[in-house]
């Protein structure tokens, strides 16, 4: 992985815990993220990030595109841009 991934990885991981322990204040819970949530937060937080890096590398490659064809990329592309929806919402659930 690539210092840019590994600094927007670590970018993210902050901004995530750090709206977890606020919404946990603002609720009137303790502010305390259990491991399991901080686990989930950093696999959604790489699954976004390599998400991200396959769906740049599908519009920009052209070897890819010629390799796989068209149909094999738009269908990769949704799977991406599931996955990357489906791990956003398990960032931000409380």
């Amino acid at each position: 992985m690539c210092s840019t991934k590994l600094i927007l990885l670590a970018v993210l991981i902050v901004v995530c815990v750090t709206y977890h322990l606020v919404l946990k204040i603002y609720l009137g819970k303790p502010g305390k993220l259990s491991l399991v949530q901080f686990v989930n937060v950093t696999t959604s937080a790489f699954s976004i990030i390599s998400g991200g890096s396959t769906i740049h590398t599908l519009i920009t490659s052209q070897q890819v595109r010629s390799l796989l064809g068209d149909d094999i990329v738009i269908t990769l592309f949704v799977g991406v841009a599931a996955v990357i929806w489906v791990s956003i919402q398990q960032m931000l659930k409380p």
